[in-house]
This record gives structure tokens, sequence and C-alpha cells, in this order.
């Protein structure tokens, strides 16, 4: 059964696609239930950060540093090819600790991936990890 759609030239606005697939009419309600949604930048709601730029002071005895290949989608994997940083790069890097309710994105690598922190880790992220770091004010559960 065919879905058909009619959408007026003057709707484009500046896409301009014309292709019938693009103007499906549930893509065109989801767009609209989209537009309604009270939205904000979440960098109002989060703090986003990465970590130290420069080369991480590796050591056989410290804390964790997790990297972009210990972040998977809804899961951090803690095993032996986790990278351990001294206490000096620990404490340089205190944004990026990992506690509770931070949600990790890698950014290098595998793009996109991304998992909550279920419980605060004695470690920190490099800098191919994002830290999304939710505010105190209880206006996002990153859980949820």
């Amino acid at each position: 059964m065919a879905v058909w759609s009619i959408v007026k030239y003057s709707e484009l606005g500046l896409n301009k696609r014309i292709d019938a697939q693009f103007y499906r009419p549930e893509y065109l309600n989801s767009i609209e239930h989209i537009e309604n949604w009270k939205n904000f930048p979440l960098r109002d709601l989060a703090l986003i950060t990465d970590g130290e730029h420069g080369s991480p002071d590796l050591t056989d005895d410290g804390h964790i540093c997790l990297s972009s290949n210990n972040v998977f989608n809804f899961q951090i994997k803690i095993d032996d090819s986790v990278k351990i940083v001294s206490e000096v790069q620990f404490r340089k890097n205190k944004r990026v600790l990992l506690k509770k309710g931070n949600v990790l994105l890698s950014i290098v690598g595998t793009v996109g991936k991304a998992a909550i922190v279920q419980e605060d880790i004695d470690g920190i992220t490099d800098r191919n990890v994002a830290t999304i770091i939710v505010n105190d004010k209880n206006e996002i559960n990153p859980f949820s």
C-alpha cells in the first residue's frame, strides 16, 4: 500500500529536497513533534570536557585512564588494556574523573560510542573521550 504525502514547494524552506522518501508522513510528523519539544543547548545542562592533551604519564601503579578503546555502547571495559597514569597525571585531570552519572563519548577511533559511569571509579579519561558531566540542578538524568 502506497503512503502519500503532499508538501508545497514553499514549505521546503532552505532544504530544497524533492525526493519522495524524504517527505514520508511519519517523518514529517516526527519533525513536527521534535520542533514542539522544549530544547536546551547541552552546554546549559552539563559540562563537556576531555582529558589532558599532552602525552599521558604512564606507570605500572596508579590510577586507571580510560581511552576510546575502553568505551563501548552502554558499557565501559576495564581490562588489561587499560592505561595506568601517575598520581601527578591524575591530579592534573580532575575535571575528567570517572564519577557515577558521567557520560563518556568516544571522540577518536570509532566516534560516538557512549556509556554512563555506573559507579565511581578511581580513574580519569584521556583526550580521546569526551566526558559529559551533568550539572547538579537535576534538570536531566543520564540514567533515564
